[in-house]
């Protein structure tokens, strides 16, 4: 947990330069009111693969709702 979203990040033991002190998140799923959140770090600080991630979503035919890092999902 890290944020009050379950996370997926890279210790400080392995990656200490952040400069926040904190670890580096690479993932998060949270629950908001109205949607369920997907924070991908990785299509945020990337414009390949965020053009990538916007494409092959485009692809499967179903409508992409993102913000910055984060996709929001109304149904599971």
């Amino acid at each position: 947990m890290q944020g009050g979203m379950i996370s997926y990040f890279i210790p400080l033991s392995r990656y200490p330069k952040t400069y926040n002190k904190q670890p580096l998140q690479y993932a998060a799923l949270a629950s908001q009111k109205n949607y369920i959140s997907l924070y991908l770090m990785n299509v945020y600080g990337d414009r390949e693969t965020e053009e990538w991630f916007t494409e092959g979503f485009r692809a499967s035919g179903k409508k992409l709702d993102m913000g910055r890092p984060c996709v929001r999902f109304k149904n599971v």
